[in-house]
């Protein structure tokens, strides 16, 4: 119990200031924080285990096998003899105990000092740290390096064809490569246009050494673009839209400059494109965290979660240096309806299955005969022009056979109505939610 009281002050104290150190761990806030928050629990366990283990276990076990190998009568004299021996202090002996013993010696006998002077060192060190580093962190977890590639997500109107797609990311692809003037406003950008834009063009390395580039940019060694094909059902905040334009950089000692500066020309060649959004996603090293900003909104109304989210991408557009804001709300493909007139149907003797059969004729067409040219066979499909299947007004002139023989214009059975149809819906924990 003696020997005990004596480190017990000491050992509580040096473990509480290794706690101390790693108790704030524990608060580390996101999914880093829940990652390392082991570490600094495992440690105070294990050390507060440890004090308890010095403090109590091992002093029983002490007096339980520790056994002196004689007997000591029990008188006054042999006691205080054996405790005079035990606490005679050790022989000081060398330059290095002696020199610190004279520092406890001052320490002990001046403590205001000691304790004023720690204060000043504590201040002076804050101090110094605040003119230095500041506020701000000095470290990242994972820092914001160069990438190697970037992508141009591309994402056209809700409803858009082939054709539109294909020009849209065609103009896309000649403001990477070359910046030709006129080619990113309303002009049309022919052929020859397009392909001067991705003629080679010569660039130097940072050793001194040339190399052919496809852009006039000169960090660019590569440029792909995905198969084009309709929107929708991609991933948001990914490289994995479908469509999108691939970047490859030169390797990091053969830069000229960083390709963060490259990103940033090439979001500016791209902010005057219209018809589409057009956000640009840098490779990241080390594991997926996602976007800077994320908000979820939650909700059961798609259409009030989808005017919430444009407003707080109104809002958020606004702030300094956000780029490539972008949402998942889908408010789904423009349609046309053409709703059938069930009684006036009836009196032609039609029913909505030999109507929407004559429509789906006329829009997607039917193989009627077989023609034969050699060893080959082809399909002739009955259907609309190409022209009239682009123009909705045909619809009111389109005419119906009836079972009598003659022809009755569709818009004497039904009317055309103009309506969206329902887009995406994506749900967290079971709750419709847009991104």
């Amino acid at each position: 119990m003696q020997a005990t009281s004596e480190v017990a002050y000491p050992v509580i104290v040096s473990t509480l200031t290794t706690l101390a150190a790693f108790s704030p761990m524990l608060f580390w806030p996101g999914i880093m924080g829940e990652f390392m928050r082991y570490l600094p629990l495992t440690l105070i366990v294990t050390l507060s285990s440890s004090l308890f283990v010095a403090m109590v276990i091992n002093p029983a076990l002490a007096s339980m096998f520790m056994k002196t190998k004689s007997v000591v009568q029990n008188n006054n004299s042999n006691v205080k003899e054996i405790t005079s021996t035990v606490e005679k202090p050790i022989e000081i002996k060398g330059k290095v105990l002696k020199a610190y013993t004279r520092v406890l010696q001052f320490s002990l006998k001046k403590p205001i000092v000691i304790i004023l002077t720690a204060f000043a060192s504590l201040v002076l060190l804050f101090q110094g740290w605040m003119l230095v580093i500041g506020l701000e962190k000095p470290v990242e977890f994972f820092p914001d390096l160069q990438p190697k590639t970037a992508y141009v997500n591309v994402e056209p109107p809700e409803g858009a064809d082939l054709e539109y797609i294909d020009r849209l990311i065609k103009r896309v692809e000649v403001a990477i490569a070359g910046n030709i003037k006129g080619v990113t406003g309303t002009s049309a950008l022919t052929q020859e246009t397009y392909a001067g834009a991705y003629a080679l063009k010569e660039h130097q390395k940072a050793d001194g050494s040339s190399f052919m580039g496809p852009s006039d940019l000169g960090n660019i060694k590569n440029i792909y673009t995905k198969a084009v094909t309709s929107s929708g059902g991609a991933s948001m905040f990914s490289s994995n839209t479908p469509n999108n334009i691939g970047i490859r950089f030169l390797d990091l000692e053969d830069r000229n400059r960083s390709s963060n500066e490259t990103i940033n020309d090439i979001r500016d060649r791209l902010a005057d494109i219209p018809g589409g959004k057009i956000t640009i996603a840098a490779a990241e090293e080390g594991p997926a965290t996602g976007v800077p900003i994320n908000i979820e909104i939650a909700g059961d109304e798609l259409v009030v979660l989808g005017k919430l989210s444009k407003q707080i991408r109104e809002f958020i557009v606004k702030i300094p240096h956000v780029k490539d804001v972008r949402d998942n709300f889908n408010e789904g493909t423009p349609s046309i309806q053409v709703v059938i007139d069930r009684q006036k149907a009836a009196m032609f003797g039609l029913s909505t299955n030999m109507i929407g059969f004559a429509l789906k004729t006329a829009y997607n067409g039917l193989d009627v005969s077989t023609f034969r040219e050699g060893n080959d066979d082809y399909d002739i499909t009955v259907q609309l022009p190409e022209a009239d299947r682009r123009l909705t007004d045909v619809l009111r002139e389109l005419m119906i056979p009836v079972p009598s023989g003659e022809m009755v214009p569709l818009s004497t059975l039904a009317h055309i109505e103009y309506k969206g149809t329902i887009g995406d819906i994506t749900r967290i924990d079971n709750q419709r939610v847009v991104t």
